[in-house]
């Protein structure tokens, strides 16, 4: 358990035992905050966009894509391991296998193009 009403002396004389100085350390971080990351290179706003949801408002929807791609792969991979699901991804003559076959390219597709866009960008 913490305390978060610490005397006001206290804290004083302890800043001026070390020699700390509370204008040096928030000019410092205040001084950090100004710093703003602007990706220059292609290779840069790629990583960026791929890696960062608040870089822009595509990278946002990348990112929730990404989420739903992942969803779909394990839900996919949930209904393979199902016993009586797996018809469904083995058999060509039934209903859904075609439905599953190019949803299961479209994940792959994804996953495979996102592995491509990360060794380019690393």
């Amino acid at each position: 358990q913490t305390t978060t009403n610490i005397d006001e002396d206290i804290v004083n004389n302890e800043l001026e035992f070390y020699k700390i100085s509370l204008d040096e350390i928030f000019g410092a971080v205040e001084e950090a905050a100004k710093i703003i990351y602007v990706p220059t290179t292609m290779k840069q706003k790629i990583r960026e966009f791929v890696n960062n949801p608040h870089y822009s408002r595509g990278a946002c929807v990348w990112a929730v894509v990404d989420i739903i791609f992942i969803c779909i792969s394990l839900a996919l991979l949930v209904l393979e391991t199902i016993p009586e699901m797996r018809i469904y991804f083995t058999d060509d003559r039934e209903p859904l296998y075609l439905f599953f076959l190019i949803l299961d390219c479209l994940v792959i597709a994804f996953f495979r193009f996102i592995h491509v866009t990360m060794l380019y960008h690393f």
